[in-house]
């Protein structure tokens, strides 16, 4: 308790000083928490815009395409690929 004591009056004995670390150090975790939370959204915006705009929520792939990835491997018919797709997704 004596310890605890002494270190409560060190802290107020230059209060100023004691007011300038306190602060510094809420100012600290405050910038560490908003850029923690900043770079989350903005990782969290860019796996959105991956499926959104690049590689879709769906992929439909000639089934040797997968083993060669060569582009000879292609779907014919995508007019009825995409139909058979919107009369499943509007039933």
């Amino acid at each position: 308790m004596m310890l605890i004591s002494l270190a409560w009056k060190n802290i107020w004995r230059k209060p100023i000083r004691s007011m300038i670390v306190i602060l510094s150090i809420i100012l600290g975790l405050w910038a560490t928490i908003f850029m923690f939370a900043y770079v989350a959204g903005m990782v969290n915006q860019r796996f959105e815009d991956a499926i959104g705009f690049e590689i879709s929520h769906i992929q439909s792939h000639h089934p040797n395409f997968i083993i060669d990835n060569e582009p000879q491997f292609i779907l014919s018919g995508e007019n009825d690929i995409r139909q058979k797709f919107y009369n499943q997704k509007h039933r």
